[in-house]
């Protein structure tokens, strides 16, 4: 949970634009407001509600910043995010930490760096972190990325 003293949490505008920013597949860009419009139709059963391009625009600018909860239960399902993403700073942050861990995992070396940790055992694990941490301090890096 955020503090008083931390920063404020984020706007439904913020959390969108993030989303849209960084939730695409590998090897390509962000999904457009069209695309993301697109792709939510075609997993709608034609009687269900769907949201606009113009709409998504809306929401992820903060020209809208009131949707319904259909239209939030819509893109957490497009984002693969929980409804409460939106909501809750906590799940959010989690969330967030999860998707950065999965695209430094895209990275060829670190994901079989990470394929051969399976088996060891738990000494070794702590052998192999406390290396680690000393790598990333030697390279000036933060000790804990997450």
């Amino acid at each position: 949970m955020i503090s008083a003293s931390g920063p404020s949490p984020r706007t439904l505008a913020q959390k969108l634009h993030h989303l849209v920013d960084t939730v695409h597949p590998p090897g390509r860009g962000p999904f457009s407001y069209r695309e993301i419009a697109a792709e939510i139709r075609q997993k709608q059963p034609p009687s269900e509600r769907v949201i606009s391009h113009t709409a998504i625009a809306d929401l992820c600018t903060g020209r809208s910043s009131n949707p319904q909860k259909s239209t939030l239960e819509l893109l957490a399902q497009f984002f693969n995010v929980p409804v409460a993403y939106f909501f809750d700073e906590e799940i959010e942050e989690r969330h967030n930490r999860q998707a950065e861990l999965i695209t430094a995992l895209r990275n060829s070396r670190a994901h079989q760096v990470a394929l051969r940790l399976d088996g060891l055992s738990s000494r070794s694990m702590d052998v192999l972190t406390d290396m680690i941490n000393r790598v990333r301090e030697l390279e000036g890096l933060r000790d804990d990325p997450g």
